[in-house]
């Protein structure tokens, strides 16, 4: 599954900002993948974690998404910071 619509700066063209964390997004049991990872960048933890709730919300809407998955969120060094699943009742 691609990320690339949930991406934060394509559509504006931004360039990347070293002041600020970078953060990957997994969608699955966590262990991360470089074909179904996102990477973005965030001001911190919450806002990281509050973008992959939207995420997860809309990705639970659809039929195709199994309920068993989430999306796991770790930072620039690889440490989950949180967990985000993908539930029935996000839809």
């Amino acid at each position: 599954m691609s990320y690339d619509r949930y991406r934060t700066d394509n559509a504006a063209g931004m360039v990347d900002n070293p002041a600020m964390p970078r953060y990957s997004f997994s969608l699955g049991d966590g262990i991360p993948d470089s074909y179904s990872d996102a990477v973005e960048d965030f001001a911190d933890n919450r806002a990281a974690m509050d973008h992959a709730k939207l995420v997860a919300k809309d990705l639970a809407r659809s039929k195709a998404v199994q309920n068993n998955l989430r999306i796991v969120i770790r930072n620039e060094a690889g440490h989950e910071i949180g967990a985000v699943p993908l539930r029935a009742d996000l839809r």
